[in-house]
């Protein structure tokens, strides 16, 4: 907080001269007041997230990342780029945002409302430096003129995603250290200290540490030497250029070593993890050459624009298809590029006169340009928290664009005496309508985000909420069916209820089925469903779904997994061989395939290959010897061999096998190759030791 404190230092000094000690101390006082107002206003408008659960992302993120939930103890390991083909190690190299995540769970016992607590503080938080960043940038201007702009950008819904979504935090911390050493460098421009240049190198690191996406803010900084009225010196515009290219070459050395990690690769190798095809995130994830992706991306601003004029409705995805891709005969491209195109010319026309129109324009178009897939395909096609760095900038335009339409001056008079609140009052007298107008907007807005907060809460209310607008996403749809599958599987009720459980199935099974109409790439649908049908004995149902699966996704390990296994059960052992050897060939290294295979060889007659691979599943897997020990005492009784099996099936016990299904087994197996004898043997040595069988 050392540029907060050194920015009002400047202006008490400023207030000494012109007003007076006992004047200066009110005005400080009143600003504080002002950063309160502020503050609490946008903490406040998020406070009814507190109580809501980890949501979205936020569980790969935090819930289910092992090195989050070491808690401060895990921070070391948090500064290493980890590259496995596990989820939460797919979230980018953001040290700063996992570090304060691990602290959240330390404090709040992994409880989510601290963390949904610290969102809303560090908006808060965010939102004071930003009247600052603009009282500053602005300092000519009338103080109402940052303070529209403030409150417009807190009450915006488009916020919602990145507020309510702890995950998200990334975007806050970004923008948070981005605006602070926007600050300082200001403090620097004015000053002429290195040391604020310095600052100015922490906080941007501090903020690229956070969200690598922050790199664009690079190009803010000559917007800042543009629009500052003040004389910048020759040797200040030297060394500003250089620390910028210095600042860009740190983060490129940066990306490039955390994207070329090796650390963690081999944690995942043999899980066979199967990733969706990318086009399930992003409409637009195949395609290739500027000149297709340009038209796409000019619709996907149009539709940022829209949704900042007109935040309804707000979806939490952008998925396949919701925005299907398009080209130069779309009406909505043509718009949007004239739209564009407009508001660059207005920006230049007027760059004397009304600076901050450009300002405002510039900003946004820099600071989205990494969300348009022209310099890099991104996971999501668009995103509200996309937009939330660059929504400062659309607020500064349209605040611009509002007093250039309305000839509203924001200037205040040469004389300073616009600055007292008797210049203040007489500022919204004469423009009444402009100040209500803005004030009706905010209200709007507010209520807006307070019910869109709400949605939040979890993550059946999320989808369940934006599905109708969603109807063809083919991902929402899986969402959706595969949180009905979990709630039935939580639900202890159903087995008494089975009007509700055909309910709650009807109800899964269409939104499976809807998933996987909407595109063939809906890997995770086709392995849910017919997941469930075989969980309910249903194979008849689930066969047909993984063999149409193999046939779009032949080399997916897991799947052929399945498959095998599910062959086996059913007594299909022929077909299993090829799935499950495929299936290990391919990575899947469980120990599940190498006891289904090992049953698979043993059922078709080869016997030492049966052998064998339980062999190998033992030496590869010495945690899981039982599941092994139960291969071989079913290898052994199928071919004959009752003494091995009953040995090996005793051995069970050892590593964990309740001792009365052990002696279950055994008994079982001999009776059934007409060896009374060892039956009541082991029938007697169970009885022994206080098992008793119904």
């Amino acid at each position: 907080m050392l540029f907060f404190f050194t920015l009002r230092k400047e202006y008490s000094i400023k207030f000494t001269l012109v007003m007076g000690k006992e004047k200066t101390e009110l005005k400080k006082n009143k600003s504080w007041l002002g950063y309160l107002l502020i503050f609490f206003a946008a903490f406040l408008l998020y406070a009814n997230t507190i109580p809501h659960e980890y949501v979205w992302d936020d569980k790969i993120v935090i819930e289910k990342n092992p090195r989050v939930q070491k808690g401060i103890q895990g921070i070391p390991d948090l500064f290493v780029k980890y590259n496995s083909q596990f989820q939460y190690d797919k979230y980018g190299y953001r040290p700063i945002t996992l570090v304060s995540f691990a602290v959240d769970y330390s404090i709040g016992k992994g409880s989510p409302g601290f963390s949904h607590f610290m969102n809303a503080f560090y908006y808060g938080i965010l939102c004071v430096l930003i009247f600052i960043f603009l009282s500053a940038l602005f300092k000519e201007y009338h103080s109402i003129f940052p303070l529209i702009i403030c409150f417009l950008f807190i009450v915006h819904p488009l916020h919602v995603e990145v507020v309510a979504n702890i995950k998200s935090r990334d975007e806050i911390f970004g923008m948070l250290f981005s605006v602070l050493s926007f600050i300082s460098f200001i403090r620097y421009l004015q000053d002429k200290k290195i040391l604020f240049l310095l600052y100015t190198f922490l906080a941007y690191m501090i903020a690229y540490l956070s969200k690598e996406n922050v790199i664009t803010v690079l190009a803010i900084y000559p917007l800042i030497m543009l629009i500052r009225r003040t004389k910048i010196s020759k040797p200040q515009v030297i060394i500003s250029t250089l620390s910028i290219v210095v600042l860009c070459g740190i983060s490129f050395m940066i990306y490039y070593l955390a994207s070329h990690s090796k650390a963690g690769i081999e944690t995942s190798m043999g899980k066979g993890i199967y990733e969706e095809n990318g086009i399930l995130g992003n409409s637009f994830f195949h395609l290739s050459g500027f000149g297709r992706k340009l038209p796409n991306a000019i619709h996907v601003l149009g539709l940022y624009l829209k949704n900042f004029i007109i935040p309804y409705p707000l979806v939490f995805y952008y998925g396949y298809n919701v925005i299907p891709v398009t080209g130069w005969g779309n009406i909505a491209v043509i718009i949007s590029l004239l739209v564009h195109l407009t508001l660059l010319i207005v920006g230049i026309k007027y760059i004397k006169k009304r600076p901050e129109i450009l300002f405002g324009f510039l900003f946004y178009a820099v600071t989205i340009s990494i969300y348009t897939h022209l310099f890099r395909t991104l996971s999501d096609t668009m995103a509200d928290r996309f937009l939330f760095t660059s929504s400062l900038g659309l607020c500064i335009l349209l605040v611009g664009l509002v007093g250039l339409i309305f000839k509203i001056d924001w200037l205040t008079n040469p004389n300073k005496k616009q600055k007292d609140d008797r210049a203040l009052k007489t500022f919204t007298k004469n423009n009444r309508w402009i100040v209500y107008g803005f004030g009706s907007v905010c209200v709007i807005f507010s209520v807006l985000s307070f019910s869109r907060n709400r949605v939040w809460e979890s993550d059946y209310t999320l989808v369940s909420h934006d599905l109708p607008y969603l109807e063809n996403c083919s991902r929402v749809h899986y969402y959706y069916a595969d949180l009905i599958d979990n709630q039935m599987a939580r639900d202890q009720t159903l087995p008494n209820n089975p009007q509700k459980k055909m309910k709650m199935e009807a109800d899964m099974i269409k939104h499976y089925k809807r998933s996987m109409e909407l595109s063939d790439h809906a890997y995770l649908s086709y392995i849910q469903l017919a997941n469930y049908y075989c969980r309910e004995y249903r194979y008849n149902e689930g066969i047909p779904i993984y063999q149409k699966a193999v046939t779009l996704f032949p080399e997916a390990s897991d799947l052929l997994f399945y498959l095998g296994q599910t062959y086996v059960l059913t007594n299909q052992n022929e077909a299993a061989v090829p799935l499950l050897e495929k299936s290990l060939q391919n990575g899947y290294n469980q120990p599940t395939n190498y006891y289904f295979l090992a049953m698979a060889y043993s059922r078709t007659g080869k016997y030492q290959q049966a052998l064998k691979v339980v062999e190998d599943g033992m030496k590869k897997f010495e945690n899981e010897k039982m599941l092994f020990y139960d291969a071989l005492g079913f290898i052994y009784f199928e071919h004959n061999e009752l003494d091995k099996s009953i040995a090996c099936t005793l051995k069970m016990a050892e590593y964990g096998k309740p001792e009365q299904t052990v002696y279950s087994y055994v008994i079982g197996r001999c009776f059934a190759k007409g060896d009374t004898l060892k039956g009541n043997h082991y029938r007697e040595e169970a009885r022994l030791k206080g098992i008793v069988f119904q």
